[in-house]
């Protein structure tokens, strides 16, 4: 080969390999104009720059042209639009790819969206960022006066605290909590308010909870927080189905619900996931309801080396709840069912049914066929006729459908080394309808309800018998109080205990 010709060779090569290796990662900072992608690349720390229109093209390209890493320049992203009605930064059926941003700060405009939503994901990580909003979906008032008797509380405006946004006065539930020292006051708890607020003005619905009584309303004094919150739409941080999706290394300063949430999980990781109140910041609180919540799980998630600090409800959650209720029998092999919530029951699927009252399992089938199936993600609420490989047992209308293997409702799911505290009013870690979830080394203290707790509820979020639990090698310290338990006393009848409730919340003894 003549010599100039194997030096030109060598150059293209070199070019080559040196395209290769440039195209290994894609950072939205630097390289949106220059690989023309987007007529602005997504600068950091520009308070008027919408950075989701950004994030949103270089990841779609990222993942059209298989490049396996998307960075940035570390610093702080305002994302101003909504990406759909419901989320910002909506990912779909993404494979293979990191998102590392670099320890940035990610800033969505309103707390009622899910700031970023993966749907769908395989082999997919997201690392190395923060979340907050820039319209809280709670604040903080000082307390002027109490009149016990009528339940109105009279505050006043804390310097750099807005009144509660419209958008908040909208969402379904409104709550307060009164904080004295940092802490709930002992024999407190969330109080909910009647709507709409008035400036400087609270007014407590009325109630039978003890915590709601003039009695206990007489022990608010001037000068103490109370904190509002509305809670309302979906987490945060939305993983909805997917396999082998890691969240590493995110803090979750705030939330309208959940902190982070993986639905339908499988084979994935949650890791060093902070949900917190804000460092360096007067909050009190984290997220309006649970901070990490695994919902109907199939199998080997690790929840590993979080810390939860701050939530208005459950630490950490990991549950199965009914795929589908009981509707109509058509005859000895076919049944009408409503779908629960958006969970899909798929053919050749073996379920086990479960008895509504009893929350015992009464039989097993397998789904060979069904008829009019909704189109994804639309299965909530929506009804379905099943075929069934067999005649079905005895069946009421509410009875559920549970997956029968145990690998679709948790099997080797690890709750590990995890830290857990103020969890003003609920669990610390629950489990609920799961099978074979081990729950070990965490530390856990200061929660309003149980420190750990495995509960068969069959009245708000219908589950079936949770089976093969390990619990062990934990540290529960200051469970139930000294507040008041917010979410009912079957929440906290020990540190660590196990209970199956009927539709009224009655205990279900068992032999």
């Amino acid at each position: 080969m003549p010599t100039k010709l194997f030096a030109q060779l060598l150059v293209g090569l070199s070019w080559a390999a040196q395209l290769r290796a440039a195209s290994q990662a894609l950072n939205l900072s630097n390289d949106l104009v220059r690989w023309g992608i987007a007529a602005s690349n997504a600068v950091p720390n520009q308070a008027s720059l919408d950075a989701r229109p950004l994030f949103d093209a270089g990841i779609r390209y990222a993942l059209a042209h298989k490049i396996p890493v998307v960075t940035v320049t570390r610093g702080t992203y305002y994302f101003l639009s909504k990406q759909t009605a419901g989320s910002y930064l909506l990912v779909e059926s993404a494979h293979d790819l990191t998102l590392d941003l670099g320890g940035s700060e990610l800033l969505f405009r309103d707390s009622f969206h899910a700031a970023i939503t993966l749907y769908h994901g395989r082999n997919v990580t997201l690392e190395n960022f923060s979340v907050d909003f820039l319209n809280l979906p709670f604040t903080q008032l000082r307390i002027k006066s109490v009149n016990p008797t009528s339940r109105v509380i009279q505050c006043e405006k804390i310097a750099g605290w807005p009144m509660l946004s419209d958008a908040a006065q909208q969402q379904s539930e409104l709550w307060a909590l009164v904080f004295r020292n940092g802490a709930l006051i002992p024999g407190t708890n969330r109080v909910a308010l009647q709507k709409p607020t008035r400036q400087g003005e609270l007014r407590i619905a009325v109630s039978d909870a003890p915590w709601v009584q003039p009695a206990v309303l007489a022990n608010y004094r001037e000068g103490d927080i109370a904190v509002i919150t509305a809670r309302g739409g979906p987490a945060a941080v939305f993983i909805d189905g997917g396999e082998r999706v890691t969240v590493r290394n995110v803090a979750i300063f705030a939330s309208g619900s959940l902190g982070l949430q993986m639905d339908q999980g499988k084979d994935s990781r949650v890791e060093a996931v902070g949900v917190i109140p804000k460092p360096d910041t007067p909050r009190l609180i984290s997220t309006n309801a649970d901070g990490l919540h695994i919902s109907n799980v199939r199998a080997r998630v690790v929840i590993t080396n979080n810390t939860i600090r701050g939530t208005m409800d459950d630490g950490i959650a990991v549950n199965s709840q009914f795929y589908a209720f009981a509707m109509r029998r058509v005859d000895q092999k076919h049944l009408f069912v409503r779908h629960n919530f958006a969970t899909p029951l798929q053919n050749n699927m073996a379920i086990m049914f479960v008895n509504r009252e009893t929350g015992m399992t009464i039989g097993y089938a397998k789904i060979i066929a069904q008829d009019a199936r909704p189109a994804t993600p639309s299965y909530n609420g929506q009804m379905v006729r099943l075929t069934f490989d067999r005649d079905l047992p005895p069946l009421g209308e509410g009875d559920g459908l549970i997956p029968a293997d145990p690998s679709e409702r948790g099997a080797g799911t690890m709750v590990q080394n995890n830290t857990v505290e103020n969890v003003w009013s609920a669990r610390g870690i629950f489990l609920g309808g799961v099978s074979g979830v081990t729950v070990q080394n965490n530390f856990v203290r200061e929660t309003s309800g149980g420190g750990i707790v495995v509960h068969q509820d069959l009245a708000a979020y219908p589950s079936g018998p949770s089976s093969d639990i390990r619990i062990a090698q934990n540290i529960v310290e200051g469970a139930i109080g000294p507040a008041a338990m917010g979410t009912g006393a079957i929440t906290g009848l020990a540190a660590i205990f196990s209970l199956a409730t009927d539709r009224h919340f009655a205990p279900q003894l068992r032999c």
